[in-house]
């Protein structure tokens, strides 16, 4: 079968001496690939994973675990008093709840409409316990979110489902939940993924998404698994480690039904269940979705996923899903304010 995509990627070589061979000659081969749909290239050089690092194991996670327990706003018994709640207009009951997840407004947004789905009572789940239940709820009360915002504000079209897992993943609080946002606006990863797959379909006359799937379901080098509606692979040209791609049979995230939802949670639990192996803790992940109530030839609802960092003591990363997958940088500091506190020093 003929397939339009692309796996471009050149190779170099880096000659050091080096002291863990004696300082005889090593040679290092470097990968430059390009993404098969966006003009970008990622650099893989398999021996960084022999990098010298501090491993702080997975003590540190349950250290971490037992010291944020008894301040979480996100448990149970602390829950209503300290999150937020929608406006009666949007969801009349102040909160959505659908099994254990409990959507809410992030107190602290950085979109229009900004909301978090808390997933589990539990304050803290290893990665091969989120059982596709716990999952497919999380993703219905957003769904449920999202509808509402719809039909409150219909020049909204654009959303996406997210998670920040660990704060090496930039995740402020430890409890397992996701944040949804939707805007009028993309962010540049998803303005840039819908411009590209409208000209890849222009131009070959066939999906790149459907393209995509196919062909790396027959080279088999990435491909993973195919669940329902869902098909699994690792990207040839990562956003970042272990980047692990999803693509849904739904051009924008309302057409998903009870089907499709059920097939997706089961997908993404199974790849956490695979992180797991692997030895990731942390991770990012992003659901991107076409414009709401637009059905497309071109475009379609897919998850991007990468590991993170393992936890240390006192670390928390300042770079999360927005940062990583979305290429949008959440700042927290004005630069006016910052000029004029520096205008000071400098006088």
């Amino acid at each position: 079968m003929k397939h339009y995509v692309r796996f471009e990627k050149n190779i170099q070589e880096a000659i050091i001496l080096s002291p863990l061979t004696g300082f005889e000659p090593q040679s290092q081969s470097i990968e430059r690939r390009k993404d098969t749909l966006l003009d970008r290239w990622c650099r893989i050089n398999i021996e960084r994973a022999n990098r010298p690092k501090d491993r702080a194991g997975y003590a540190s996670v349950l250290q971490l675990v037992e010291s944020s327990r008894k301040s979480c706003p996100f448990c149970p018994d602390r829950l209503d008093a300290n999150t937020p709640m929608f406006p009666k207009s949007l969801v009349l009951e102040g909160r959505l709840r659908l099994g254990e997840a409990v959507a809410f407004p992030n107190l602290f947004a950085f979109a229009q409409h900004h909301a978090v789905v808390i997933l589990t009572k539990e304050h803290f789940l290893p990665l091969d316990r989120f059982d596709p239940i716990l999952i497919r709820n999380g993703l219905e009360a957003a769904l449920r979110y999202l509808k509402a915002v719809k039909a409150s504000n219909p020049r909204v079209r654009f959303c996406s489902i997210n998670w920040n897992n660990l704060p090496t993943a930039a995740a402020s609080l430890l409890h397992p939940h996701l944040q949804v946002i939707a805007d009028e606006a993309p962010t540049r990863y998803l303005s840039e993924a819908m411009e590209a797959s409208r000209v890849f379909y222009q131009k070959n006359g066939v999906s790149y998404w459907d393209d995509i799937v196919d062909a790396e379901k027959e080279n088999e080098e990435r491909f993973i698994t195919e669940l329902g509606g869902s098909r699994w692979m690792t990207s040839f040209c990562g956003l970042g480690n272990n980047d692990v791609m999803g693509v849904v049979d739904a051009s924008n995230i309302l057409e998903l039904g009870e089907g499709a939802l059920g097939a997706l949670s089961e997908g993404l639990s199974t790849m956490l269940r695979g992180y797991h192996t692997i030895g990731v803790q942390g991770f990012n992940m992003s659901l991107f979705s076409g414009p709401l109530e637009t059905q497309s030839q071109h475009f379609n609802v897919h998850i991007r996923m990468i590991s993170r960092p393992d936890v240390r003591p006192m670390y928390t990363s300042d770079a999360g899903f927005m940062e990583r997958l979305h290429d949008e940088v959440v700042v927290e500091t004005k630069p006016e304010d910052v000029a004029l506190k520096m205008r000071a020093v400098s006088r």
